[in-house]
């Protein structure tokens, strides 16, 4: 099976194949590169047939006369290399799960963000509407940062004084530009909370709730 490093590490796969796989005897091979590889020929931009055949060799083993038959492509993307993939192999293999077509994959996108980049779409609720950081939909693995984390978001803090920022290198503004103190961050919480309330989008015990956690914060 040719999947992402996250992929082949998963319990999940794992017991996917101890569930279905029928006393096959399953190689699990993860590629740290191929994902981008394929991006890359998606985009038409040029792919080196060797960086290819580096991330694939592990995938065919031939050991006591017996070889790899099947390559599982575990990932959505590695279809997108499937004629490469026939060419560069060493003996024929099926390869198993690519689509009928390669031309009806649709884009991904993505959400426009403001200039702290929080995302502008949707119902911005306090803690969007006057953050103390820049939220994500997305964060990395710790142990593999080129493979993003499944279902966790993450927070990027902002610094709290202009001097902090400035000697990090980071353009947003500090939480002293933005509202010079505690108490003015936490009448503008309260003026996003009561307009979310006002037009009936959060319930006035949730709009406490965020005025709590305002006054609370250790960021001050």
């Amino acid at each position: 099976m040719l999947g992402t490093e996250a992929t082949v590490k998963r319990e999940y796969t794992r017991a996917l194949i101890r569930d279905f796989g029928q006393g096959c005897e399953v190689t699990l091979v993860g590629s740290g590169q191929l994902p981008s590889i394929a991006e890359a020929a998606l985009h038409e931009r040029p792919v080196d047939n060797a960086d290819i055949d580096r991330e694939i060799a592990p995938c065919f083993v031939d050991r006591d006369g017996r070889r790899t038959d099947t390559i599982v492509l575990a990932c959505t993307h590695f279809p997108l290399l499937l004629d490469r993939l026939q060419r560069l192999m060493p003996w024929p293999v099926d390869w198993i799960d690519p689509p009928s077509r390669l031309d009806n994959f649709y884009g991904t996108r993505v959400c426009a963000v403001d200039a702290d980049g929080n995302e502008v779409a949707g119902i911005r609720l306090p803690p969007i509407a006057v953050p103390l950081g820049t939220y994500t939909g997305w964060n990395v693995y710790k142990a593999q940062p080129g493979e993003l984390a499944d279902r966790d978001g993450s927070l990027i803090p902002f610094a709290r004084m202009k001097g902090e920022r400035e000697a990090a290198g980071d353009p947003r503004p500090s939480l002293e530009e933005r509202y010079g103190s505690r108490e003015a961050y936490v009448a503008r919480v309260e003026a996003a909370a009561a307009a979310l309330v006002a037009d009936r989008l959060l319930l006035p015990a949730d709009a406490a709730v965020y005025v709590k956690a305002a006054r609370e914060s250790d960021r001050f």
